[in-house]
């Protein structure tokens, strides 16, 4: 099977790959339990447990796994490319996306607003997995 010119196992343009498929099943999880619509726990270790807190903000184990998992997808596809290759709906996705990875935990505020309500919550979780949609397709 030829994957055609400059496509690798690492990266296969306008499709799902390898990196996107492992990291793909950890980023949801770490997702609902970073918007509060849901919990998730294993080998006694809960994703909301909180690894640094100071002055209201708190990094949790889900936000540093849905970081990492953004972080890979955007490597793996998307590294080396500006912000001005995106469209403009893609630009709200990750301008979105990058305002809730950074507001959630550090703006409490915010927060609480994304905690408050499991409709709002619901919505934050979406922008961010379309975040990564985009950047685990392109």
């Amino acid at each position: 099977m030829s994957l055609g010119t400059g496509d690798s196992w690492l990266h296969r343009e306008g499709s799902i790959d390898a990196t996107d498929f492992v990291l793909g099943w950890a980023y949801p999880i770490a997702v609902v339990v970073l918007v509060g619509i849901g919990s998730f726990s294993l080998f006694g270790y809960s994703m909301s447990d909180v690894l640094w807190s100071a002055t209201g903000a708190e990094v949790t184990i889900a936000w540093v796994v849905a970081l990492l998992c953004l972080g890979g997808a955007w490597a793996t596809n998307r590294a080396g490319e500006g912000f001005d290759d995106l469209d403009m709906i893609e630009q709200g996705a990750a301008g979105g996306a990058a305002l809730l990875m950074i507001g959630i935990p550090f703006v409490p505020a915010l927060n609480d607003l994304v905690l408050s309500s499991d409709s709002i919550g619901a919505v934050a979780g979406m922008i961010l997995t379309g975040a990564y949609a985009l950047l685990a397709y392109y």
